[in-house]
């Protein structure tokens, strides 16, 4: 009898790959691939429809009642842990889970976990919790900041690397993935060396925010949580040149969905907490408002 055949879609990101890590370890004995995707590219990709598999799962991307057409059948699986209002209520023959909590990978965990077949370890459910800590970027513990750390320090196919170095879940970092957080700890310290900063009081929906912006091609979250912990920003953005894309993040006292501001001014989106865009001559022209921040 042939194995199923699954094939995973998801975010290019530390997410995405749990959701391959957890889906793998639930679907054993299935033949699993699995390919990230930006939001941007989601529907030129489905549309394409060079699936071969017996079931389709889609994890963490925005999508709307006009992508999901490309794929409405009943093996199609949807989860994202962004309730979208767009398929709220929508007749479609796909399985559609969308559940407000702290990262997709947690909510494939919470919707398989309670099956009798289907039990995880203990380290398989860290390594979910460091995933979903980072993803919402309450940042509780500094273990799941280096572990995002490893995974964009991994070559290659990132999802895959890190889907077969945590398969079994987490219980401590090796000296190879040690070594990649001691390099960027490195790099991320000859950034601070020369970090411009920029600074501006903007009111958003209403109400003042402080933003804080820097020029950098690395280390956006340790900018980020500079720019909160010493400077008590509620806001920081920071613009990629090289790759020409902007990163946005929010503190954890900001009420601000910085996703609105990556789509307003950078035809992005992401989450309330963490988000991005193109560079666009809207943000260009947003950055006047800006004037150098001297301590």
């Amino acid at each position: 009898m042939s194995k199923e055949r699954v094939h995973i879609i998801t975010k290019i990101n530390m997410d995405g790959a749990g959701c391959v890590t957890v889906l793998k370890h639930i679907l054993n004995d299935a033949i699993v691939t699995h390919e990230g995707v930006l939001d941007k590219n989601l529907y030129s990709l489905l549309e394409k429809g060079n699936f071969i598999n017996d079931k389709l799962f889609i994890c963490g991307l925005p999508l709307d009642p006009d992508t999901i057409r490309l794929i409405d059948n009943k093996n199609t699986y949807i989860f994202n842990n962004a309730v979208d209002q767009n398929v709220i209520g929508l007749k479609t023959n796909c399985k559609i889970f969308l559940e407000t909590c702290d990262s997709t990978t947690e909510l494939i965990y919470r919707k398989f976990s309670g099956i009798p077949s289907i039990s995880f370890t203990k380290p398989q459910k860290v390594l979910i919790k460091l995933i979903s800590d980072f993803e919402s970027y309450k940042l509780i513990t500094p273990v799941s900041y280096a572990l995002n750390v490893v995974y964009y320090g991994l070559g290659g196919d990132r999802i895959k690397q890190f889907s077969n170095a945590f398969k079994d879940g987490f219980t401590a970092f090796t000296p190879q993935q040690q070594a990649i957080i001691s390099y960027h700890d490195k790099r991320v310290k000859d950034i601070f060396q020369n970090l411009e900063s920029y600074f501006a009081t903007i009111e958003l929906d209403n109400k003042k925010y402080s933003i804080f912006s820097a020029f950098s091609d690395y280390g956006v979250n340790e900018i980020s949580k500079y720019f909160f912990e010493k400077l008590k920003a509620d806001i920081s953005i920071i613009i990629n040149l090289d790759k020409n894309y902007v990163s946005f993040r929010a503190s954890n006292n900001c009420d601000y969905d910085v996703s609105k501001l990556a789509a307003k001014l950078c035809e992005g989106g992401g989450k309330a907490k963490t988000a991005g865009g193109a560079l666009t001559e809207k943000l260009l022209s947003f950055s006047k408002l800006f004037t150098p921040y001297e301590e």
